[in-house]
């Protein structure tokens, strides 16, 4: 472009921009003078003004309120009912003098009763829980009725907005019936609303004194624990050598103990009436599980955690269907529980004692299990106090004697110190039972022979309920069609023994918190359980629980099981097909490892309520920390994962480094170990036989010339 050319050019540029900028100067100016001097646009020019009410809004809201009262009217059609509701918080008040009443004995007997008061609160804890199903549609109805009733206010509202605004119009007294049609729609609305609320609002009433009731009885269980527990190594009765408990063996006596034997319902008990439905689980379960056991008696012969179904099938059957739906029962008292664990027990003792060889141990096992039976039947049997000190008398000293006997009589061979210690043990528990209760601690007599014979009932069970689960997954294993897979057939014993350490170890903390709540450490299993998971310390703002730790050793574990099974996999199932060499096989297999346990940590983390975004943070720092520091050791780590997937040599390869003849023996993730033709052998790190020049003389072909 010539230099005349550029200067049309920019000549014409220079009037564009001027003429833009006079544009920009009058119709700007013009805009702000018409702002400074306060000018409004138009309602045309601008927005649309909200338009004002008119005659058809009336006609239209009219039209509204009468569809919305049919169907106001569809919504209260089913009425609410006060005769059945009434009738349903009578019985409720019934069954709650009833708990009162018990409530009363056990605070009369002065008896150190905590199974009996914990089972009652459980029971109160069900009638809430069944009283909250009742209640709920009452508070449900309270609620939309209140919501129905803000609308109708809202729409009396607007019909009074609409009035005020259309009744200056010289037409309005056309529309006045339109008005007051309007206006008694919405008065029948709210008279219809007011008299349904007023019969629900009286149940509300009656159903919150029922809840107080509740609360009340609740409450008052709780102080009478409290207070029993922190009496319980005080005097509660007088010395068993003293006249005044000889003197309370009158005749009101055996009175009262008729009484209690009367007060006893065998047919109309609240244990079968609130899970009858979990009964007939119980039986269904058993029977197929005796039906097949009688059916494998033969294989489970074989079995050596089995061998007891084989040799006892009914009463193993009912063992496992019993114990297994019983966790789900909780606590609870009276004539059905004892028939239920009476019914356990013999089951249980049955199957031990089939186990144990020794006589005299047989016996042992047979009256603890019995006598655990017979003292959870005399608390239902609610016994008068002195006759009640008579028995946990009587059981002490029979347990002394039995203990002392087999402790002072010569040692047997093979006598495991097992058996040793738990005669000790019953020695000294038998002893301070009896002292304790001669002396009138009656509390803490009651309370430690209770919780003895629970506690060995308890882990009796557990350890039969250990064996049967390992006996079960081996047996699965080996007997089933799982047996036709050859990985689980070569490693069935190490899967078993794997599994079994976790449901080893499920069991034994269950039989933990149900020894926490038998002790008196905590009202119940339930809550001890709640109680363990929830202790903790706080660090910062993170708390570590129990229950969070657990959970994160859980996954960690199952991720090294995984890794395991998987390593296995490989190993025996994926690798021989691929021809890989024994040292790609390792080195994969701990890759696989790796990462699974990685992938557990990251969750177990989680689980532990660490932020995962942080950890990465971290780990990056970490990395680029290492990166730095051990930058030898992560490059020959990269250089063997190069090797493993490139494979430029091999076990068994003939290679030429540096002048020297070696043989490789080992590829590791760091380091390869070689041996020389002088039989030496030498650790050559992984980053020389990538970066430096390596001769291989059998990559291709095994025949080499020496």
């Amino acid at each position: 472009m010539t230099r005349h050319n550029m200067g049309i050019h920019g000549k014409k540029v220079v009037w564009f921009l001027l003429s833009l900028a006079v544009a920009i100067a009058l119709f700007g100016g013009t805009a702000i003078s018409q702002e400074g001097n306060g000018e409004k646009s138009t309602p045309a020019e601008t927005t649309q003004a909200v338009a004002s009410p008119s005659f058809a809004d009336l006609i239209t809201l009219a039209a509204e309120l009468d569809k919305r009262l049919s169907t106001l009217e569809k919504d209260l059609a089913p009425g609410f009912d006060p005769t059945a509701t009434e009738e349903e918080f009578v019985q409720f008040n019934e069954k709650l003098d009833v708990l009162s009443s018990r409530l009363q004995k056990l605070k009369i007997s002065k008896r150190y009763d905590s199974d009996q008061l914990t089972g009652l609160k459980e029971t109160i804890l069900a009638e809430g829980a069944s009283f909250d199903s009742i209640r709920e549609p009452i508070t449900e109805r309270i609620g939309k009725i209140e919501l129905w009733s803000k609308e109708w206010l809202e729409e009396e509202k607007q019909l009074k907005e609409l009035q005020s605004s259309l009744v200056k119009d010289a037409s309005a007294a056309t529309l006045r019936p339109t008005f007051v049609k309007a206006r008694n729609t919405i008065g029948k609305a709210q008279r219809l609303l007011a008299s349904d609320l007023k019969p629900v609002l009286v149940a509300e009433q009656k159903a919150a004194d029922i809840q107080a009731r509740i609360d009340g009885l609740l409450a008052e269980v709780d102080d009478y624990l409290r207070l029993l527990r922190g009496d319980i190594l005080q005097r509660s009765a007088p010395s068993m050598f003293s006249t005044d408990y000889y003197a309370a063996f009158s005749r009101g006596l055996w009175e009262e103990t008729k009484k209690g034997l009367g007060d006893v319902s065998w047919s109309k008990s609240q244990f079968f009436e609130r899970h009858g439905l979990m009964l007939l689980l119980q039986v269904f379960l058993t029977l197929i599980l005796i039906a097949f056991i009688l059916r494998k008696r033969s294989s489970l012969a074989g079995e050596q955690h089995l061998r007891i179904l084989a040799e006892r099938p009914f009463s193993a059957g009912v063992f496992a269907g019993f114990v297994t739906v019983s966790l789900l029962y909780g606590e609870g008292v009276g004539a059905g529980r004892v028939v239920l664990l009476a019914v356990m027990s013999i089951a249980l003792v049955r199957v031990v004692g089939a186990l144990i060889e020794t006589v005299w141990r047989k016996r042992v096992v047979y009256v603890l299990v019995m006598l655990f039976v017979l003292h959870e039947f005399l608390q239902v049997l609610a016994l008068p106090l002195p006759i009640f000190r008579g028995y946990v008398f009587l059981v002490a000293l029979m347990g002394l004697c039995l203990c002392g006997w087999h402790v002072l009589k010569s040692p047997r061979e093979g006598e495991s110190r097992f058996f040793k210690w738990t005669l000790n043990l019953g020695l000294t528990v038998s002893g301070v039972i009896l002292i304790a209760e001669l002396s009138g601690y009656s509390g803490l007599a009651t309370h430690l022979l209770e919780s003895a014979l629970t506690t060995v009932a308890f882990v009796l069970a557990a350890w039969m309920l250990m064996r049967l689960a390992r006996g079960g997954l081996d047996f699965t294993l080996c007997n089933t069609a799982l047996a036709k897979i050859p990985l689980l057939r070569r490693n069935t014993d190490v899967i078993v023994s794997r599994v079994a350490r976790l449901t080893d170890l499920f069991i034994g903390a269950l039989l933990f918190t149900y020894l926490l709540g038998v002790w008196g450490v905590y009202d119940s299993a339930d809550e001890a359980m709640k109680g363990v998971l929830l202790l903790g310390v706080t660090i910062g703002s993170l708390r570590l629980t129990v229950g969070f730790v657990l959970l994160a050793a859980l996954l960690l574990y199952g991720s090294l099981l995984l890794s395991k099974a998987l390593q296995s996999v490989l190993t025996e199932e994926v690798f021989p097909r691929r021809n890989l060499e024994r040292g790609a096989q390792i080195s994969m297999a701990r890759l696989v490892h790796y990462g699974f346990v990685l992938v557990g940590f990251l969750f177990a983390l989680g689980a532990l309520g660490f932020d995962l975004k942080n950890v990465t943070i971290i780990g990056g720092a970490l990395g680029v920390g290492i990166g730095f520091g051990l930058q030898n050791v992560v490059n020959n780590f990269v250089c063997g994962l190069i090797m493993l997937f490139e494979r430029p040599v091999r076990v068994g390869d003939t290679i030429e480094l540096g002048g020297l003849w070696a043989e490789i023996k080992r590829i590791g993730l760091r380091s390869t170990v070689v041996r020389t033709f002088d039989a030496a052998e030498i650790v050559v790190p992984n980053s020389d036989l990538i970066s430096n020049q390596v001769t291989n003389w059998t990559l291709s072909d095994r025949v080499v010339r020496r």
